[in-house]
């Protein structure tokens, strides 16, 4: 397969909301990009009242979040070109900023 049927053939069988990521077709390879900023917050104002509510915050550093969304998309990414594809195409190592994530599919 080239990387434009590599390319199809994950849109085709990723979920819309499977990968948190992004990905984009840029000249022969394929990109995926994830940028903390873009991330919807979701706030649940609805509680019982007479329930007892233990408060526990777990500080999860920005660069340590940004690899955990990494691993579980790649793990998707590798599946499905695994089993739709036998060339064993390459992928780079992810470079991270202070916000985003990506790596190339080549």
């Amino acid at each position: 397969m080239n990387i434009n049927e590599i390319f199809e053939t994950l849109q085709d069988n990723i979920e819309q909301d499977e990968l948190k990521g992004e990905l984009t077709l840029c000249n022969n390879c394929i990109v995926w990009s994830y940028d903390l900023n873009s991330e919807e917050v979701e706030v649940d104002n609805e509680y019982d009242e007479d329930e007892d509510f233990l408060f526990s915050f777990e500080s999860v550093s920005s660069e340590e979040k940004l690899m955990e969304i990494y691993h579980t998309d790649i793990e998707i990414i590798e599946r499905i070109i695994d089993h739709y594809d036998e060339n064993g195409w390459g992928f780079s190592e992810p470079k991270t900023l202070k916000t985003s994530i990506s790596f190339m599919i080549q």
